[in-house]
């Protein structure tokens, strides 16, 4: 904060800023908004196309396209790595997976 005012620097990597601004800035700036605004977030239980493993060391957040087949939705994750703009193009959905899971 300088002068009450939040400061927020952002990485190079277009995938690595895209998540500081999703996770950080939207809900720092909705938070402070005296204007009722739409947040378009919605939470689903699925499961993933493809076994996952996680960063012994790291949160990992995994960019994924979900479509439902039936009554379940299915995540399929996208090519990773923070350089992939690719992935936030076509991912309509993300998954965190903490660090250390099997």
């Amino acid at each position: 904060m300088v002068n009450e005012k939040p400061i927020i620097g952002l990485p190079g990597f277009p995938v690595s800023c895209n998540i500081i601004l999703e996770d950080i800035v939207k809900p720092l700036i909705l938070n402070k908004s005296k204007e009722e605004i739409y947040y378009d977030n919605e939470k689903v239980v699925g499961i993933s196309a493809k076994r996952l493993h996680s960063s012994i060391t790291e949160k990992e957040y995994l960019r994924v396209g979900v479509g439902k087949v039936g009554e379940n939705y299915i995540a399929v994750p996208l090519k990773r790595g923070a350089a992939n703009i690719s992935a936030v193009s076509k991912q309509n959905g993300i998954v965190y997976i903490d660090k250390g899971l099997k």
